[in-house]
């Protein structure tokens, strides 16, 4: 039958908790990750490298914090914001980075460039972190 809109976000938190679980975290581990960009008065810093922005919902966003957690990248390395902290998918700001609206998206802050989709974050990832955590490749 029909999914009732109530059970969706249920089965979506259980869907990050096995990612999370498969990852080798807790959720609090995560949380802690996740907390370390935020600053003491709750607003978001911007001084790490990169910014990732996506949310725990994201399917494809997933493989790049998968790659964050098991190389052991700091927040200090790179920030995982969601795209809210720009307005949305649809603001001006997050378009302007992300003309397809869509997430996750990796920003650079030292060449101001944005990489939209997930293989392509992720083999950046591995590439610019290869002296960190396990080889994927």
């Amino acid at each position: 039958g029909p999914r009732s809109s109530a059970s969706f976000p249920l089965a979506t938190m259980l869907l990050a908790t096995v990612c999370y679980m498969l990852a080798g975290l807790t959720t609090t581990s995560v949380t802690a990750y996740s907390a370390a960009s935020v600053s003491a008065r709750g607003q978001m810093t911007m001084s790490s490298k990169h910014q990732l922005y996506d949310m725990p919902v994201s399917n494809n966003g997933a493989r790049c914090r998968l790659i964050l957690y098991k190389k052991q990248i700091p927040a200090e390395e790179v920030e995982i914001l969601s795209p809210m902290e720009l307005g949305g998918l649809k603001s001006p700001e997050y378009l302007q980075l992300n003309p397809q609206g869509k997430m996750p998206l990796l920003y650079i802050q030292a060449t101001n460039m944005a990489i939209p989709e997930s293989d392509t974050i992720c083999r950046y990832l591995m590439s610019t972190y290869s002296n960190m955590g396990p080889y994927f490749l």
